[in-house]
């Protein structure tokens, strides 16, 4: 499936539901703060989908700015800890 279908059949639709409860995108990453902890979820099209159906991980990071230090710009996947996709939470 072509990347232009996944934001269509996908991204667009997590993005209107995330954006009510306060988050930004960009791209497949979705980001919002509040208080003083960002919430950062990414969505990655994985390579094994194929032209009749798309295998997706979400991605869920937590960045505590106060006892992790705020540092320059926003917190990535990377930094956030140990990334928690849906692909470790088991079927």
């Amino acid at each position: 499936m072509s990347n232009d279908t996944m934001t269509r059949l996908v991204t667009e639709p997590i993005a209107a539901l995330l954006k009510s409860h306060g988050y930004r995108k960009t791209g497949r990453t979705f980001r919002r703060v509040l208080d003083d902890v960002d919430h950062l979820i990414t969505i990655q099209k994985s390579v094994a989908s194929s032209a009749l159906e798309i295998r997706l991980t979400v991605n869920l990071g937590v960045w505590i700015r106060a006892s992790r230090g705020s540092g320059p710009g926003c917190p990535t996947k990377a930094t956030c800890g140990q990334p928690t996709g849906n692909g470790d939470l088991g079927t």
